[in-house]
């Protein structure tokens, strides 16, 4: 998943590209992801797999990646801007499908996974409308106890 090929692949509107991701643009993003335990995270798995961000008028709207763990699989992550999260909902569920669809597709995962917050609903309700099922519920999965659910979506490749 680069952003050249997610560019070629895709009609945006004026204003609206794909970037490779900065880990220097992080704080660009929102400033609810000033926790260093978070951009260390982030960090970490923009190097475990292909990431890019969305950028909208010159600002990051979100990033996104995968974490490839073997050959066929790997783990989706978004970081998104908070603040402006809903100025572009469509935008913004469109072009992160088609990034995980042309990431699969490039890399020839079948399967993409991804984990939520049990508890944050609206997340959980972006994660199917980006094609992921809820496969199950891990206990005590966070740092601080809190459940999630895993979810999956699976290429037709």
């Amino acid at each position: 998943m680069n952003s050249q090929l997610l560019n070629d692949g895709m009609r945006l509107p004026d204003g609206v590209r794909w970037r490779e991701f900065d880990v220097a643009r992080i704080d660009e993003i929102a400033e609810t992801w000033r926790d260093e335990d978070q951009k260390r995270q982030i960090r970490n798995q923009t190097m475990l797999g292909p990431a890019v961000m969305l950028e909208v008028d010159g600002r990051i709207l979100a990033g996104i990646g995968i974490v490839i763990y073997n050959p066929v699989v790997g783990e989706a992550w978004t970081l998104i801007d908070l603040a402006r999260r809903y100025d572009h909902p469509l935008l913004l569920t469109r072009a992160v499908k088609k990034a995980l669809y042309i990431g699969e597709q490039s890399h020839r995962l079948h399967r993409v996974q991804m984990t939520v917050h049990s508890e944050h609903i609206v997340a959980v309700r972006w994660a199917w409308a980006l094609g992921f099922k809820i496969e199950g519920l891990m206990r005590k999965y966070g740092s601080d106890q809190s459940d999630h659910y895993l979810l999956a979506r699976y290429s037709n490749g």
